[in-house]
């Protein structure tokens, strides 16, 4: 017996089956071809990511590489500026250290006794003025090209050191023109000076010592380790140069607040 089509889908349940067999056959083909390309364009655009991620990896890397690069550069430059630094304070040292002895080691009752003796200590004393006080501390103002890898603060302190040593030698020139030199721990530029960077308690012991050997020692040491200080933090990496420069400005506004001295000396920077 032959079976026609007809009868078989009468035995299956007539057409609807038949439709129903066709939706999903075409069904799953057309979820296959859409997952196929769903699949494909989920896989360029993880490649497209990834060579975007790689790219910008490497743009990365390079920044990060040059940035090492330019610090690596600045850090030697600081190292080379503290470097000269260090060598110019120690000749400026060495410069004033007649200065420093003389206040050190004699009373202010005896300054002017002593510069009347004929020894050799006088007579390099005797040769003070303004303008070897000037050349003396000229190699400082050398330094300026430095001053962008030394930082603020540590320039501030500089000045202060400089303009200390400066006022000492002044004290004596302008005492050799009156006749009288004065007691350096007496002088205001002075207290001044020391004033702007160490605390106001600490001035006044220090200063209140009469001006005899430790106070004098006292205050060149302190000033000096200010500077080595922070040289310290420069060269460890931990002082910034946005943190230099708010420290800095609080210092040179203390400078500013300075009284100037009487006019009529080419030292009126040395308070």
């Amino acid at each position: 017996m032959t079976i026609t089509i007809t009868q078989i889908i009468a035995l299956l349940g007539g057409w609807s089956v038949v439709l129903v067999g066709l939706s999903s056959w075409t069904s799953k083909l057309l979820t296959e071809r859409f997952l196929s390309k769903w699949r494909m364009e989920e896989q360029a655009t993880i490649e497209e990511l990834r060579n975007s991620f790689s790219r910008e990896n490497r743009v990365l890397e390079a920044a990060i590489s040059g940035a090492q690069l330019s610090q690596d550069a600045s850090h030697q430059k600081r190292i080379a500026g503290i470097e000269r630094l260090w060598s110019t304070l120690l000749a400026i040292r060495s410069s004033f250290s007649e200065v420093v002895f003389f206040f050190e080691i004699f009373l202010p009752r005896e300054y002017e006794s002593v510069l009347k003796k004929d020894d050799p200590l006088a007579k390099r004393l005797s040769q003070l003025n303004d303008e070897w006080i000037v050349s003396h501390l000229e190699p400082i103002s050398a330094l300026e090209t430095e001053r962008p890898y030394l930082g603020e603060t540590l320039w501030s302190r500089i000045s202060i050191y400089q303009s200390f040593l400066g006022r000492l030698a002044v004290l004596i020139v302008m005492g050799k023109r009156k006749g009288h030199i004065q007691n350096w721990a007496e002088d205001k530029g002075i207290r001044q000076l020391l004033s702007v960077v160490l605390p106001e308690k600490t001035v006044d012991i220090m200063l209140g010592k009469t001006g005899t050997f430790p106070a004098l020692r006292w205050a060149i040491a302190s000033l000096e380790s200010l500077i080595l200080e922070e040289t310290s933090l420069i060269l460890s990496g931990r002082r910034s140069a946005i943190e230099s420069f708010e420290n800095a400005k609080d210092l040179q506004r203390s400078i500013a607040e300075l009284k100037e001295p009487a006019p009529g000396s080419d030292l009126q920077r040395f308070r």
